[in-house]
């Protein structure tokens, strides 16, 4: 075994099918992802390992074909290259190249956000060169060794899958009141929702005669089609507009960013688990402040993403120093007649129940401040909503005990792996 360039072993040619211009038909579409497609033309008819190149979730993924096929733009298409033809088992080299997929990719890969294999580094990437003896009885090795890892991960995302639908059931029991049913029993003398509801409104009423707020359309009456479930005695339906001081959005053009000055956060800076300040962008103090008066976001209050992949997202802010923001919305309330933690676990349950009904937009979702007034959401009483977060609190974090056990089963796995192919490859890559 010995360790020799790509471009000496195998032709290399890219795939031509963009995957928007595939029609159904009867050959392989072998794109990036684990799934083929199927297209009414083909390119190819032979053995070919075909290997994703633009693709981010799949980056350095290699699928095997031998028939009539054609290939997607965002792969490369390899094939045995003179002496080389009758020697190499392609099937066998699927095997190394995906378990080589690691490195490869961050010695071919270029860009940031998003990530591509060069050409000309793949093409010079050294891999090992195996004769046909070697190739032979190292394949069912491999074979196994990656089969063991496929069924370990098909297992590790079935309980992933599981968690999410726990986690999602812990906060529609939270928000329906069945977390807490024993709380009430034991305090059937708190002030009722609809009086806290009277108290928020006549807050907003006074702020609006002090000229601090500006008055607003009153929002539309819920109907019953609305109402998605029973809530218990002393709770109310209404609208999240109603429960907010101001519900507004940042601002929608990026300023230009500088090496110092304060901080201005995009919506990939917004995630259920906090704000990422530390890769926040800095703008001049004239374009802050400009951004800043519009909204002033203060410790306690919650930025919703509301345009892009992760609308619906909310964080509650933790800081107390100035910033501004873009592509997000922020609610304003009196956060001593509404507890903030159950308003995110509220957001949480309706971002993962209904994102698609209440995203818009032909680009990218977009989740506009009207549908965000507008969101239905059931009122307890102030000190159930205190009782609620706790009891949330308590279950996630045997939740977040289970995903770092679900982390380290992936990881260990994956070093399994690793130590088989290190075995296998360890001479060649000397």
């Amino acid at each position: 075994m010995r360790l020799e360039r790509i471009d000496s072993i195998f032709e290399l040619e890219k795939g031509t099918l963009q995957s928007t211009k595939c029609d159904a038909g009867d050959f392989d579409f072998i794109t990036a992802s684990r799934e083929w497609k199927t297209h009414k033309e083909f390119t190819h008819d032979k053995e070919a390992l075909i290997i994703a190149v633009a693709a981010s979730g799949s980056l350095g993924r290699t699928h095997y074909v031998d028939g009539k096929f054609i290939a997607s733009d965002l792969c490369f298409i390899l094939t045995p290259k003179g002496k080389h033809a009758d020697k190499l088992s392609l099937p066998f080299y699927q095997f190394v190249f995906n378990g080589l997929k690691e490195d490869l990719v961050k010695k071919c890969a270029t860009g940031t956000a998003k990530q591509a294999i060069n050409q000309q580094n793949f093409s010079s990437y050294r891999i090992p060169c195996f004769e046909p003896d070697e190739q032979s009885r190292m394949a069912l090795r491999l074979k196994t060794a990656f089969a063991s890892q496929e069924s370990l991960e098909i297992e590790i995302s079935h309980q992933e899958t599981l968690l999410a639908k726990l986690k999602q059931a812990i906060l529609q029991e939270a928000i329906a009141g069945k977390l807490t049913a024993d709380w009430r029993a034991a305090h059937p003398d708190v002030e009722p929702a609809r009086q806290l509801l009277h108290r928020i409104q006549a807050e907003r009423a006074r702020l609006i005669a002090a000229k601090k707020l500006r008055p607003e359309k009153p929002l539309p009456k819920i109907t019953p089609a609305e109402i998605p479930f029973e809530i218990p005695q002393g709770w109310e339906w209404c609208r999240l507009g109603e429960l907010c001081t101001k519900v507004t959005d940042g601002f929608h053009n990026t300023p230009p960013k500088v090496g110092e000055g304060f901080p201005y956060i995009a919506a990939t800076h917004v995630k259920s688990d906090g704000i990422d300040f530390t890769n926040a962008y800095l703008v001049e103090e004239k374009f802050h402040r400009e951004l800043y008066a519009k909204t002033e976001p203060q410790r306690g209050e919650i930025l919703v993403v509301n345009i892009g992949a992760g609308s619906g997202c909310p964080a509650i802010i933790d800081v107390d120093f100035e910033f501004s923001f873009k592509n997000t919305a922020i609610l304003k309330f009196n956060q001593e007649l509404l507890s903030n933690f159950y308003l995110f676990h509220y957001l949480r349950h309706v971002q993962r129940e209904n994102y698609e009904m209440l995203t818009r937009g032909a680009n990218q979702p977009f989740l506009s401040l009207k549908v965000i007034k507008e969101f239905v959401i059931p009122l307890p009483p102030l000190a159930e909503q205190a009782a609620i977060v706790a009891r949330v609190e308590a279950l996630m974090e045997h939740c977040r005990v289970l995903t770092a056990e679900i982390a380290h089963t992936r990881t260990h796995a994956a070093h399994l792996l690793q130590a088989v192919l290190k075995e296998a490859f360890a001479p060649a890559r000397k």
